[in-house]
């Protein structure tokens, strides 16, 4: 199982790759950015479109209830994603 801090680079990597691509800053996303509301013009279509690639980089499908706000109502962070997708992985409903 590929560790969490490979899957954080992969999903910074994706989205600065997205954002990239639109034209759009890329600059300081981290574990603690918030996927929606952190980053210029990040959508849940990019957001989509991002976990589609994640989940192919690690040859798993992941549900884009992936990018629900947290229990709390907070958007989802890099790192809260990460979280999700590795409890996924170990058979865990991905939750939080």
């Amino acid at each position: 199982m590929p560790d969490r801090d490979k899957i954080i680079a992969s999903v910074i990597a994706l989205v600065e790759g997205i954002q990239s691509a639109s034209g759009r800053s890329h600059e300081g996303i981290s574990g603690q950015t918030s996927l929606f509301g952190d980053i210029d013009g990040f959508d849940s279509l990019n957001g989509l479109e991002m976990l589609v690639m994640v989940g192919a980089s690690l040859e798993t499908d992941l549900p884009e209830q992936m990018l629900r706000p947290m229990s709390n109502g907070a958007s989802v962070t890099v790192g809260d994603l990460v979280e999700r997708i590795l409890k996924q992985m170990e058979g865990h409903d991905g939750d939080n």
